[in-house]
């Protein structure tokens, strides 16, 4: 194979994982979603402190964006989960 196969190669099984990731990240979503609205008539009645938007932050291309793409979501749910820990009245 040719480093030109072995190029497309390597960026074919980039998309297959980073199609994975966010496959995986919709599905921690939609299980934090689904928790929170389970438990939401036993949680304090609080208001939330998941964080807004955040400052500005430098551009990134290609990859790095959607790797970043990917670390915002991870660290939405991460809040998410703090948040109903921290209402959960046991």
């Amino acid at each position: 194979m040719n480093d030109q196969g072995c190029a497309e190669a390597r960026e074919t099984q980039v998309d297959q994982e980073k199609t994975n990731m966010g496959n995986n990240l919709e599905r921690l979503r939609t299980k934090v979603s689904a928790l929170q609205g389970r438990l939401d008539s036993i949680l304090r009645q609080e208001p939330s402190k998941l964080s807004g938007e955040g400052c500005d932050k430098v551009s990134l291309v290609g990859l790095a964006s959607e790797i970043r793409g990917f670390s915002e979501i991870v660290q939405t749910e991460t809040e998410k989960i703090d948040d109903i820990l921290d209402r959960l009245e046991l």
